[in-house]
């Protein structure tokens, strides 16, 4: 017995679950103990914090703690460092009051995806704010934008945007503005036109079932792969589209498969799908006939290769054409 006793004695100083393996925070993504980290913030941040979730239904305990590199994979996180909030990721809610964000003056990263903005006047004055995704909201400018002069990046797909960001921004900018009514050129139609609309959209946290019918031989084509630093396209066309079809371009391998998507169609509504960035929900576009429909995202995986979904929305689509592309690296 005192044999025995002497090797299970050291497994018995190990916490465990019946069935689970003891884990760390390090095991979850490099996640850290929300509670924790909000002990250390600032007061006057957490206060900031606090006020801009007010009404969201939202506390900051539902918040992920992650590293700041992490934003982009999570829909609603935080990254606090030294009791100062540098990356902030809120999703899917509605925001009505950004002025607390002014608050927040060591971020270095917001996201503010899918939050039902129709303004940003009140981001100004944040002397660190590097990275600035404003995907998937109503926005119709941004022009009001100023005090940003650390800023890199700024993300405004998928909103209203009818004209570019203001010139209050740092000259070195990328920029990201596909999915809006832009207008490049002067028109050539006649000026009581009305402007073009933006491609109608969503996004929904699950595709709908592949099980739809197409007919016609194409043509389909496809140029270039991910693994390599040049060009990457694969564009098509069907006859007819009924119901959901997933279309599968290129072998998936271990590289982005980021894209810019284009959808156009000559009679009926077809929808096209690509994942979000966070991998967990999945935007979509909308084309009609003579409103074709632009979008950016991360090709679908499906069966080992990397695609994308078409769907036909009220019946069968006619001569529905798609591409899927990138530029050199």
């Amino acid at each position: 017995m005192k044999r025995m006793w002497r090797y299970w004695a050291p497994l018995l100083s190990v916490p465990f679950v019946l069935g689970q393996p003891a884990c760390n925070n390090a095991d979850r993504g490099g996640a850290s103990s929300i509670e924790g980290e909000l002990k250390t913030m600032d007061a006057t941040e957490r206060q900031a914090l606090l006020d801009l979730l007010k009404g969201t239904g939202v506390q900051p305990e539902g918040l992920r703690s992650i590293g700041i590199r992490g934003i982009d994979r999570n829909a609603r996180a935080i990254a606090i460092e030294g009791g100062h909030v540098i990356g902030l990721r809120l999703s899917n809610m509605t925001l009505t009051d950004l002025s607390p964000v002014r608050r927040l003056t060591a971020l270095q990263a917001l996201w503010l995806t899918d939050c039902g903005l129709v303004s940003v006047e009140s981001l100004s004055d944040l002397p660190q704010l590097a990275d600035l995704n404003l995907d998937g909201n109503k926005l119709t400018s941004v022009a009001s934008l100023k005090g940003l002069p650390a800023l890199k990046k700024l993300s405004v797909r998928n909103n209203q945007l009818t004209e570019p960001p203001g010139a209050g921004l740092p000259a070195k900018l990328t920029l990201a503005l596909d999915g809006n009514p832009l207008a490049s050129a002067t028109p050539t139609a006649a000026p009581t036109a009305a402007p073009a609309a933006a491609s109608p959209g969503g996004l929904v946290p699950a595709l709908p079932k592949a099980d739809g019918k197409v007919s016609g031989k194409g043509p389909h084509s496809v140029a270039g792969t991910l693994v390599t630093s040049t060009a990457f396209s694969a564009s098509g066309v069907y006859d007819t589209l009924s119901g959901a079809k997933m279309v599968r371009v290129v072998k998936a391998e271990s590289a982005d498969p980021t894209v810019d998507a284009e959808l156009s169609v000559e009679k009926g509504r077809v929808r096209l799908y690509l994942e979000e960035a966070d991998r967990k929900n999945f935007r979509f576009v909308e084309a009609t006939p003579g409103q074709p429909a632009r979008l950016r995202g991360r090709m679908v995986f499906d069966i080992g290769q990397y695609g994308t979904l078409l769907e036909s929305v009220d019946g069968t689509a006619e001569m529905v054409r798609y591409k899927l592309f990138r530029g050199p690296r």
